[in-house]
């Protein structure tokens, strides 16, 4: 063996060259690989040319040299060096041509792809979208419908509560105004008798100020029996010093029967026309008020006056009676200060929060209530 670097002889067993020192194995592994090489050369089948290992075509003639494989060989793969059966023509593992010759297509051996139902998927999308449109406007039509209807339904009952409340204002209106025009006649018989009473003033003012100069002066009896009378709950409200009338026609009616009628408070009845009250609750038929009034004036009275001259009283057509709420009282204690009599006919001087003249007189027993006037 020689050193591949400066041809010396090399002892068999020596790892370096001895004159060089080129390490010996490198030489064994070249020769050693040179000799395989040598030995792997394929020869031409038909020229006997030797050809490098992997050739497929002689270089000499052309001629293929895939014929030289022994058909009891297996060769290998180029690509993936699997072994090759004699007469393939493609490897059986990775498909590459045995000698480099594109193969035919046999598209009869080859799978036939199943074709997917892309037709059904498209109609169920199509479905799916038209049920969804047709969901779709069936709530727009029932929300505009019901929108509509909302919209129509409250102007028909706007339209009715507006009417009925057109007509109860035609009424409280007409109410008012036939009171309005009955206070303001009252007022202005009030004034007149005011400015009568003020010219009889001036010119009696002696005899008003003693007023037993017109008559017989009442004795101390006769004037403690007509206070004691006058301070009746049931005749009270007619010498109220609030309730001034220079005839029958002007009196007050709710000051003669605020404290009247009987006391109702929480019952089923007070309840339907009046409602729950947390105070008095007071019915006065129009039967006892025509009779009460008749027994202290001596006249007739309508339920239509009564109707109108009790202002804070609620008329009921069901009982035929007149209903109030209050807590309070209007009764007034009166003292009779002086008085004269003339015949049947009584002037008396009382005093209850102010001074008043008051003319009574005796029927059957009793007295009737004339008129209730300023005394100056």
């Amino acid at each position: 063996m020689k050193c591949k670097k400066c041809g010396a002889n090399i002892t068999p067993g020596t790892k370096f060259c001895e004159k060089c020192g080129t390490k010996v194995e490198e030489v064994v592994k070249e020769e050693t690989t040179k000799k395989a090489t040598e030995t792997k050369k394929k020869k031409c089948p038909k020229c006997e040319f030797e050809n490098a290992v992997g050739t497929k075509f002689c270089e000499n003639c052309g001629t293929s040299l895939a014929e030289e494989v022994k058909k009891n060989e297996k060769a290998k793969c180029e690509n993936c060096g699997a072994p090759i059966v004699n007469g393939t023509k493609f490897c059986e593992k990775c498909g590459t041509p045995v000698d480099g010759v594109v193969p035919e297509q046999n598209y009869a051996a080859m799978p036939v792809p199943v074709k997917k139902n892309t037709g059904l998927k498209v109609v169920i999308i199509i479905l799916s979208i038209v049920l969804a449109a047709m969901i779709g406007f069936m709530v727009w039509y029932m929300f505009i419908r019901d929108d509509k209807k909302e919209n129509t339904e409250p102007t028909v009952v706007e339209n009715k509560e507006n009417k009925e409340n057109v007509e109860n204002k035609e009424n409280k209106e007409n109410k008012e105004n036939k009171e309005n025009k009955e206070n303001k006649e009252n007022k202005e018989n009030k004034e007149n008798k005011e400015n009568k009473e003020n010219t009889e003033n001036k010119e009696n003012k002696e005899n008003k100020e003693n007023p037993t100069d017109t008559g017989t002066k009442l004795t101390e009896s006769e004037l403690v029996e007509i206070e004691k009378f006058l301070n009746t709950k049931e005749v009270n409200g007619f010498v109220s010093p609030y309730n001034i009338y220079d005839e029958q026609s002007e009196i007050d009616l709710d000051e003669v029967f605020y404290d009247q009628g009987k006391d109702i408070t929480g019952s089923a009845e007070a309840k339907e026309v009046l409602g729950e009250s947390i105070s008095g609750q007071y019915k006065l038929t129009t039967k006892d008020a025509q009779e009460l009034y008749k027994k202290y004036t001596g006249k007739e009275i309508t339920q239509r006056e009564l109707y109108f001259g009790l202002y804070y009283w609620d008329y009921s057509d069901k009982y035929d009676a007149f209903y109030s709420e209050h807590g309070d009282t209007n009764y007034n204690k009166v003292a009779v200060i002086s008085g004269t009599k003339n015949n049947d006919l009584y002037k008396l001087v009382i005093k209850g929060d102010f001074k008043t003249e008051l003319t009574l007189k005796k029927v059957n027993g009793s007295y009737i209530f004339i008129s209730n006037e300023y005394y100056y």
